[in-house]
């Protein structure tokens, strides 16, 4: 299977029959694998997505950038373009309480996110937490197929760290020319170090 659309639909498939329980016991995890990555202690600014559905829950990992002292940026998008801003506890939570029928009115999806501001300055980020469809070991990463994250990326000096469930990885994946490669794998229970 080499068609990214029919991989995109497995992984959908594969995602939604992963039980609550599950999901939340594998974003504990997760939040204690990366408190195992070197990078991340050294860390000073780590982005970090807001999950949504059926996504490995980050929840557990924002409340530990936050705790640990770090600056917690959070991504937002709007057309082709995706742009990270700095985010206090309150402001997450605010986020998250945002009702979903207001989120698809702001945004036109349901993923909770900061507002689009054109101005919005770039900063460097020392460690970036990326989610993805599916990824191989050595650091390959299906997306959504929007783009957002490979064109972020491609310009953007940070670790990249691609997160996911056990069962979102792959033994191989297609690669495009404009595919951005992730420095780590991290699931709820191994760490993939990649290489080019």
């Amino acid at each position: 299977m080499h068609n990214k659309e029919a991989l995109r639909a497995h992984y959908r498939r594969c995602l939604r029959t992963l039980t609550p329980e599950y999901r939340e016991e594998c974003g504990l995890r997760l939040a204690e694998r990366l408190s195992a990555l070197p990078a991340y202690s050294s860390a000073q600014s780590v982005s970090v997505y807001i999950s949504n559905g059926p996504e490995l829950p980050t929840r557990a990992l924002i409340a530990m950038v936050l705790a640990d002292g770090k600056t917690l940026f959070v991504p937002s998008w709007q057309n082709c373009h995706m742009q990270m801003h700095t985010c206090t506890e309150q402001e997450y939570m605010a986020l998250l309480a945002i009702p979903r029928e207001e989120r698809l009115r702001l945004h036109g999806h349901p993923i909770p996110m900061p507002p689009f501001q054109p101005d919005c300055p770039r900063v460097p980020i020392d460690l970036h937490i990326i989610p993805g469809l599916a990824f191989t070991e050595d650091g390959l990463r299906l997306g959504h197929g929007m783009g957002h994250y490979d064109r972020y990326l491609s310009t953007d000096a940070g670790l990249r760290v691609g997160v996911c469930y056990g069962e979102q990885v792959a033994g191989e994946l297609p690669e495009d020319e404009h595919d951005v490669r992730m420095d780590v794998v991290l699931t709820p229970k191994d760490m993939h170090y990649c290489t080019k």
